[in-house]
């Protein structure tokens, strides 16, 4: 019984450990996805002389 508690307790920790790099993970994505974007109002595309 006390180690089924234990095993219980090291899996909840390693769950909880591995959401909080994931949350990391997917702030550091969603700020890098800001930094990409184009300003708003460009559409992004560009003639054949390279002007938008």
């Amino acid at each position: 019984m006390k180690a089924e508690k234990m095993i219980v307790e090291i899996e909840r920790t390693g769950n909880q450990r591995q959401g909080s790099r994931l949350s990391a993970y997917r702030d550091k994505l969603r700020e890098a996805c800001k930094d990409a974007a184009p300003e708003e109002g460009k559409t992004g595309d560009i003639d054949e002389q390279g002007r938008e």
